[in-house]
């Protein structure tokens, strides 16, 4: 018993222990606290986090702006290379002047309809020439959507001539002298279509000419 009495802590033992447990177990709640409130306050630093620690599933989405990115650290996307190289193509800087012509004009929307020579608004037949009639038509002519015009029909002369049939409009002119094959009752004879718009039989005169071979892009010269 008298063992036991004298093992037994003292008061002033215990007294001890009391004030280490209060003093630690106050500076762990404190600690909490303050951590509590440096979150509650956004006030986390650089200090407070471990490199790699901030996942994008802890970042709300929406959230980052231009100014929380450094764009100089992005590098190049992959798909952009070809918008790069696009912003400085020579091919896209002629496709605004080919032939003088701007991109649209080489393909409207639609293909106009047939021009009848004679017709009321349309160039008139010339030097004698006229449409041969209901069996085989008359002279036509349009420009399709890239461009390039089209001659279709027959007319005939009371006599051989070697002359201009008709006179195409200026925006339907070629730029220089185009010669064409075009068919009569004796064969095969020359047509000449000139920069001022006249359609010539040239040079073996004939009573009857058929026109829809010819076809040719406003404005080609052919040449460099």
């Amino acid at each position: 018993m008298d063992s036991l009495l004298r093992r037994r802590p003292r008061h002033a033992t215990i007294v001890a222990y009391l004030a280490l447990f209060v003093a630690l177990g106050g500076s762990s709640y404190a600690a909490l606290r303050v951590g509590s409130a440096q979150i509650v306050n956004n006030s986390v630093r650089t200090k407070d986090l471990r490199n790699n620690d901030v996942r994008g599933k802890d970042v709300r989405n929406n959230t980052l702006t231009g100014a929380d990115i450094n764009e100089a650290r992005l590098g190049t996307v992959p798909s952009a290379n070809t918008a790069n190289s696009a912003a400085t193509a020579t091919n896209a800087t002629n496709a605004s002047a080919l032939q003088g012509y701007g991109p649209d004009a080489f393909a409207p929307s639609s293909i106009e309809s047939a021009r009848v020579v004679g017709a009321p608004g349309e160039p008139p037949y010339t030097n004698g020439w006229a449409a041969i009639g209901t069996s085989e038509g008359g002279v036509s002519f349009y420009k399709d959507s890239y461009g390039i015009v089209h001659l279709q029909g027959n007319a005939t002369h009371s006599g051989a001539s070697a002359t201009s049939v008709f006179t195409l409009p200026a925006a339907y002119r070629p730029a220089v002298d185009l010669f064409f094959p075009g068919y009569g009752p004796a064969g095969v004879v020359s047509i000449d279509v000139e920069p001022n718009g006249a359609v010539t039989v040239f040079p073996t005169a004939t009573t009857y000419i058929g026109l829809s071979s010819i076809s040719f892009r406003v404005g080609v010269t052919g040449l460099p």
